[in-house]
């Protein structure tokens, strides 16, 4: 048996080297002889993840006269040029500021086609997940603010600007003394819904956070007439993220109780046979009850905000900000931490 699997994971190598010698060869075929030697080792430096090589080499090309308008180079460096700065912010290099100018000044010069914009918002996925990374977070909101106002994408795309913005503001919102413990449940939930349970492909964890959708929506019935001062300060603080629970706070104000059975009826398809609506409502109020008295309530903090903190290394506030600007990081990405 082992050595039959090692057979078919050979063969599907060989297959994948064949498959991409192949589409080299094609690649080649759209470039002029010209270039043709220094974009096959952008290739090469692209297949070993040595994107800053591709990307100088791509340039290059492009500088020349005769190589300013070839679609395949300039292709290549839509894919590589994110990539590039994904290894900036990993490594905090300080070459993150020079680099994402010369992304943009790029950008600037392309014809924005259909596969320019999917590399965008590939990038913009990417990117959201590296806010691990503290001093990143507002420059991936000023990276999002310029592919938005420059008008890169269309407005199919809107969603996913949208998406990322309130990608940004969960950073935000989830250290906020002005929100309790159950709006900012509920502001992650209103993403969930709206951006992410669509796409889970496994039953199992779709089923889970439909659950907890479900379940955050209902506390925010119990919760919000006599907390309606929070959902007015998410509104002016954070808005793409108000966008996604304005519909559930209109619709409870309107009838509470049809909104609290339409929940209701949702939960009961993940229940017990034997648990009767009226369980499941005392059940669900108990929950409720117990977020509510063991959690801490909102206290006011200076200017609504405290550190987001996050595992690894802590920039300190007297270093080089690694977005490469030059300034102290509490001069830069930190000023407002």
């Amino acid at each position: 048996m082992e050595e039959n699997n090692k057979e078919v994971l050979n063969a599907i190598k060989e297959g994948n080297a064949r498959f991409n010698s192949k589409k080299k060869e094609e690649n080649l075929k759209a470039v002029p002889e010209k270039f043709a030697g220094n974009y096959s080792k952008a290739m090469d430096y692209e297949d070993d993840c040595r994107y800053d090589k591709a990307r100088d080499i791509c340039k290059w090309i492009l500088n020349d006269e005769e190589g300013k308008d070839i679609e395949a180079v300039k292709i290549m460096l839509a894919r590589v040029y994110p990539k590039v700065l994904e290894m900036d912010i990993q490594d905090s290099n300080r070459k993150y500021q020079e680099d994402v100018s010369e992304y943009f000044e790029f950008l600037d010069n392309i014809t924005m086609n259909d596969l320019m914009q999917e590399y965008i918002v590939e990038t913009l996925a990417r990117f959201c997940n590296l806010m691990d990374n503290e001093w990143y977070c507002p420059l991936f909101n000023e990276f999002v603010k310029t592919i938005d106002s420059k008008g890169y994408l269309s407005e199919e795309y809107r969603d996913v600007l949208d998406s990322a913005y309130a990608s940004y503001e969960s950073t935000e919102y989830f250290e906020d003394g002005h929100l309790g413990i159950i709006m900012k449940n509920v502001l992650k939930s209103g993403y969930e819904r709206r951006y992410v349970v669509d796409s889970i492909k496994s039953e199992d964890k779709k089923r889970k956070m439909e659950i907890e959708i479900n379940t955050s929506f209902y506390n925010l019935c119990q919760y919000l007439n006599e907390h309606s001062e929070e959902t007015e300060y998410i509104k002016e603080e954070y808005p793409y993220s108000y966008k996604t629970i304005e519909d559930d706070i209109k619709l409870i104000k309107e009838d509470k109780s049809r909104y609290e059975e339409d929940i209701l009826t949702q939960l009961e398809k993940y229940t017990a046979k034997d648990i009767d609506r009226e369980a499941l409502r005392e059940a669900m109020y108990k929950a409720y009850e117990y977020m509510i008295n063991s959690r801490p309530k909102p206290t006011v903090v200076h200017s609504g905000k405290t550190t987001y903190y996050r595992d690894g290394r802590k920039v300190g506030r007297n270093d080089l900000c690694p977005c490469g600007s030059g300034k102290k990081y509490k001069q830069c990405c930190g000023k407002d931490i």
